[in-house]
């Protein structure tokens, strides 16, 4: 961008980014960077009259685009990142505290552009565990010693680690020597490869010169699923059940029962150990799972009710948390980015480390506080057409749009959902319009289905009667029916009752209620079937048998005589 030497009067330049004032005079060139809190450039000079070149940046749009969402981190290792602003001068700041708590924080980063003032927002997560019961060492705890078992009888029993993750393993012999066997157990936390390790000492005698039956015990079942005692850590249990021992003489002491038989969430395993009079013992093992069964209590925040944001048909809510009893639990909830116009229900969830679950719902209302616009809407065209083939209906799957004064309003009506229209009625479809501030409108569409179709007519089938004795005409009273596929039309025939010599049609109607007819004809023939035909017909006479047909008779009756 080049600046003229000669300007005469205050200009302003739209830039974006550095720019160098390339219009110099021998004293000065300047540089403006929008860095620098939007100062411009100074005046040019040596020119005609005084002149400023003011530079600012004006975006069309400014924004910010915040960092990443942090997740399950612990408080102290909280980095929030640096957001980014299309405005390369724009000051960014945010609303992080100085410590976070345990739980999830919105921190809202804020662009403001230095000479005009606009500003630009963004949200970022921030969701931090508490990490106090976090172990700082790991450790390992080894099963009880074993003393005075045959070497078949060794029965380590299972080490415990205060990582419930780490993999633990021994150096335990496939088979046992006679005496004293130290047995080293590792815990080894897959993450930090950090290893902790403890000994338990397993001590056999030579049981090959025993005679008598050997003594054996069996453990009570396992405990499993045992829900810890309500608002605490522990279950109490009192009766764990008891071993049962071939030698009905033999002492049997458990151990690791814990105080007051309150047993801690997790496992522990509690060994029973048999010792009969000659000096042998026999252990076995049982496992006591305790499990947390308790819901976390969680309280909702109070009920919202605001104002659509400007301009638009919803409101964006930072909602205030819920009250949770425990600090451990991972709180959720159904909240909507953009919440519309009337109430929402907002599901909040709070699961603990056990996947225990609690819920409670917020009410968020909406409403529009804007002003209400005008709207006018005109209904389609009527709807004239003739009834379906068949049917007493139309099937119209469009009747039209109607003409609405704002695009953006819905648009809705009380058409029949099938799209059949009955016949021979006027049905009156309503369409309703409303726009983004609640103003309505209405109009109607008439809706006319006329039955088009002529009725369908069968005649009775031809007639072939001899005339009335004595006389040159047959009386007929009953000519049959038409089959009418419509059984309200309207039947009706020319028919004469004397029917002359010959043939005779006979024109039937049928017409509808809409008017609509339909017609068919049925042939009457009427024959002289008296001895003296021949006389009647004055065939002594040169009469042209053309002649006599047109009288009634036929060619043949002519010939056969």
């Amino acid at each position: 961008m080049t600046i003229p030497s000669t300007i005469s009067g205050p200009i302003s330049l739209a830039i974006h980014g550095i720019v160098t004032c390339s219009a110099c005079s021998d004293d000065y060139c300047g540089t403006y960077d929008p860095a620098n809190k939007g100062q411009p450039c100074t005046s040019v000079q040596n020119v005609m009259a005084p002149a400023i070149a003011t530079l600012a940046f004006e975006p069309s749009e400014l924004n910010i685009t915040c960092p990443s969402d942090i997740v399950d981190v612990c408080p102290d290792e909280v980095v929030l990142g640096i957001a980014s602003s299309n405005d390369a001068g724009a000051v960014i700041t945010n609303d992080a505290p100085a410590d976070f708590p345990i739980g999830t924080t919105l921190v809202t980063w804020t662009a403001t552009n230095v000479t005009t003032g606009i500003t630009a927002t963004c949200t970022q997560s921030v969701t931090v565990k508490d990490c106090s019961a976090e172990p700082s060492e790991l450790s390992i705890t080894c099963p009880p010693d074993i003393v005075d078992v045959c070497p078949d009888e060794v029965v380590l029993g299972e080490a415990t680690s205060n990582d419930a993750g780490a993999v633990i393993t021994n150096d335990a012999p496939a088979e046992f020597p006679i005496g004293t066997t130290p047995v080293t157990w590792t815990a080894s936390n897959v993450t930090t490869d950090i290893t902790a390790t403890c000994t338990q000492s397993v001590t056999t005698k030579d049981c090959s010169a025993e005679t008598s039956e050997p003594l054996s015990i069996t453990c009570p079942p396992d405990l499993t699923d045992v829900c810890a005692d309500p608002g605490q850590a522990y279950a109490t249990i009192t009766d764990i059940g008891k071993p049962d021992v071939s030698d009905p003489d033999a002492t049997v002491e458990p151990s690791n029962i814990p105080l007051n038989n309150q047993y801690p969430i997790g496992d522990t395993v509690v060994v029973w150990t048999a010792t009969n009079d000659t000096g042998s013992s026999v252990s076995c093992y049982q496992t006591i799972t305790v499990v947390d069964c308790q819901a976390p209590v969680i309280t909702c925040p109070p009920a919202v009710e605001v104002c659509t944001d400007e301009g638009v048909d919803y409101a964006t809510i930072a909602l205030q948390q819920p009250v949770v009893d425990d600090l451990t639990a991972t709180v959720t909830s159904d909240a909507p980015a953009e919440f519309l116009i009337g109430e929402t229900p907002v599901i909040w969830t709070a699961t603990d480390a056990a996947g225990n679950e609690a819920s409670c719902t917020q009410i968020v209302t909406v409403k529009d506080c804007r002003v209400p616009e005008a709207l006018t809407i005109e209904p389609p065209e009527t709807v004239d057409v003739c009834a379906d083939a068949g049917k007493d209906y139309a099937s119209i799957p469009d009747i039209g749009e109607p003409l609405v004064s704002d695009p953006d309003a819905k648009v809705s009506n009380d058409a029949p959902k099938d799209h059949k229209y009955p016949v021979g009625k006027t049905t009156i479809v309503t369409w309703t319009a409303i726009n983004a501030t609640g103003s309505t409108a209405t109009c109607q569409q008439s809706i006319v289905v006329q039955d088009c179709e002529a009725p369908a007519i069968s005649c009775p089938p031809t007639i072939e009667v001899c005339t009335d004795e004595g006389e040159g005409f047959a009386t007929i009273g009953d000519l049959g029916t038409p089959v009418v596929n419509d059984p309200t039309a309207n039947v009706i025939n020319n028919a004469l009752g004397e029917y002359e010599i010959g043939q005779t049609i006979v024109t039937w109607t049928a017409m509808d209620e809409a008017c609509n007819e339909a017609n068919c004809e049925q042939l009457v023939v009427v024959k002289d079937c008296t001895a003296a035909q021949s006389q009647t017909l004055g065939l002594t006479e040169d009469v042209p048998v053309e002649e006599i047909s047109e009288k009634g008779g036929s060619k043949k009756d002519v010939e056969s005589s």
